[in-house]
C-alpha cells in the first residue's frame, strides 16, 4: 500500500510541475531581417475617394502662425493644439512643397497634436487661449523664440 501511494504521489507531482512550472522560453524572432514585411490592412485601399467627416468643423481664422527655419506651424488658439505642421527642409514627393506632417484637413485622416490637463479647473483641448500676436516669424538666432498665449 505505501509503495502505491509513493507512485501516486510522483505521478502527481511530475503532473503539476508539468503544467504550472516554468515555461520554455519562446525563441527571439529576428525582426531586422529584410523578408519580414507587414503590410498594413488596417484601411481599405480606396480610403481617399471616400468622404471622411470628422464631426466637428475647425475654426481656421483662429489660428497662431509660427514660421522658423525648420518649420511652419498652425496653432489653434482653441486648446492650443498644433493644426497643421510643415517641415521646410524636406519635399513632398508628389509636389514641390514642404512637407506636411501634421493635418487638420482630415484627407484622408485628422493627424494634430492635441493638448491640455485632466482635472478640476486645468486647461482641456477646447479651453481658449489668447495671444498678442497672430504672425510669429522666427529666423536666424531668434528661431528659438517663445510664443506667448
Amino acid at each position: 500500500m505505501e509503495t502505491k501511494n509513493l507512485i501516486i504521489f510522483v505521478v502527481l507531482s511530475f503532473l503539476i510541475l508539468a503544467f504550472f512550472g516554468p515555461q520554455p522560453d519562446k525563441p527571439n524572432e529576428d525582426i531586422s531581417n529584410d523578408t519580414n514585411v507587414v503590410e498594413d490592412k488596417s484601411l481599405p485601399s480606396d480610403i481617399k475617394n471616400k468622404e471622411i467627416s470628422t464631426g466637428f468643423s475647425l475654426d481656421k481664422s483662429n489660428y497662431v502662425q509660427v514660421e522658423t527655419d525648420m518649420y511652419k506651424a498652425s496653432i489653434s488658439k482653441e486648446g492650443g493644439d498644433i493644426r497643421n505642421l510643415y517641415l521646410k527642409k524636406y519635399k513632398d514627393k508628389n509636389s514641390n512643397d514642404s512637407y506636411q506632417l501634421m493635418s487638420d484637413a482630415a484627407d484622408p485622416l485628422l493627424y494634430i497634436a492635441q493638448s491640455g490637463l485632466l482635472g478640476k479647473s486645468l486647461p482641456t483641448h477646447r479651453s481658449i487661449y489668447e495671444s498678442p500676436v497672430n504672425n510669429y516669424k522666427m529666423e536666424g538666432k531668434d528661431s528659438a523664440g517663445t510664443v506667448n498665449f
